[in-house]
């Protein structure tokens, strides 16, 4: 009696999180308003640094990519929907970034950071490459981290069409000048 007890328990309890695991993949986004436009603000602490924005993918309103004509050279077939991780977001954003770079590819949109933010209003939804300039401010150099910035953003369980995004960066401080001394005699 207690084997077969344990048994249905153990059948159930590996019935229950295969539901439940089938419930949580069934899970999906709500739809995006494809009417919209979206805000976006750059938090960043790097006064100066310059941000371009290139709009490489279009936005259903599943929330999956339809990658737009003019980067269809650069197969970033991966570029599909959110289900990427980010580890291959990241791979895939030093790659475009340095393509774009050597073909000199114009951004849609360019921002300079001023007093720690930066913006643009009514930019289309999509997803866009985010890269920006490394700038030195103080004797802290600021390099941003190329990435990307899906518009709307998905935060808080419902879709954003204005929201603030900080970019990733990394820093290196410029060691402090050693002091100066000098020698004198008097006579």
């Amino acid at each position: 009696m207690r084997k077969q007890l344990y048994l249905w328990t153990t059948c159930i309890a590996v019935m229950l999180s295969f539901i439940m695991g089938i419930h949580a993949f069934a899970e999906t986004y709500p739809p995006i308003d494809l009417e919209q436009k979206c805000n976006l603000t750059l938090a960043y602490e790097g006064n100066g640094t310059e941000f371009r924005l290139y709009r490489i993918a279009s936005v259903t309103s599943n929330a999956k990519f339809d990658l737009l004509p003019a980067y269809s050279s650069y197969s970033p077939s991966t570029i599909r929907s959110l289900e990427n991780t980010e580890s291959e977001w990241a791979d895939l954003a030093e790659k475009l970034s340095r393509r774009f770079s050597d073909d000199h590819i114009n951004a849609d949109y360019t921002l300079k950071i001023q007093n720690g933010k930066a913006s643009v209003t009514n930019i289309p939804l999509g997803l866009y490459l985010m890269t920006g300039s490394s700038v030195k401010v103080d004797n802290i150099t600021y390099h941003p981290i190329p990435t990307f910035v899906m518009v709307p953003e998905w935060s808080q369980r419902a879709w954003q069409y204005a929201f603030t995004a900080e970019p990733k960066k990394w820093t290196e401080t410029d060691p402090s000048p050693a002091p100066v001394s000098s020698n004198y005699s008097v006579t």
